[in-house]
């Protein structure tokens, strides 16, 4: 049975590859907050204490990590390829590890989600996040929803 791996940091080619296979609400969502999709991931990357990569037998899954905005709030961000979705039992199995790994790190995660996108909405209350659906919030002309999980949730 094949696992998701997860190797710190992310190579070009990784960069590369997720630049073209990232679903595309996130390369919409990247490109209104970012002006390009690379210009988003470099920027998640460049902004994030640690970034990890996550493959599926040698296929990049995802990329992640948590930046920080101000004291004492950690924004977590995960970027998917199309095929991570075939794979869904191991990608919430690899996100409820990822929310729990940076949940004993930081203590409390908080960020944004489109509210367009229906499919991250799902997974991130799938994986132990409290989204708050009441309530929008316009980033770049666009509705967002919140997120956030802490570690007393756990």
């Amino acid at each position: 049975m094949s696992e998701v791996l997860f190797e710190q940091g992310v190579s070009l080619n990784a960069l590369d590859e997720m630049e073209r296979n990232m679903r595309e609400l996130e390369k919409r969502d990247f490109t209104r907050t970012w002006g390009s999709v690379r210009e988003g991931l470099i920027a998640s990357i460049h902004y994030s204490d640690s970034v990890v990569t996550a493959t599926l037998d040698g296929s990049l899954m995802a990329l992640f990590g948590v930046s920080q905005h101000g004291e004492g709030i950690y924004c977590p961000w995960l970027v998917l390829t199309d095929a991570a979705l075939n794979h869904r039992a191991k990608l919430v199995r690899f996100m409820r590890a990822w929310v729990t790994m940076y949940l004993e790190k930081y203590g409390h995660l908080r960020n944004w989600v489109p509210v367009e996108d229906v499919t991250a909405v799902d997974l991130l209350e799938v994986v132990g996040f409290k989204v708050d659906r009441g309530q929008e919030h316009f980033r770049a002309g666009e509705p967002y929803y919140i997120f956030e999980a802490s570690l007393e949730d756990l």
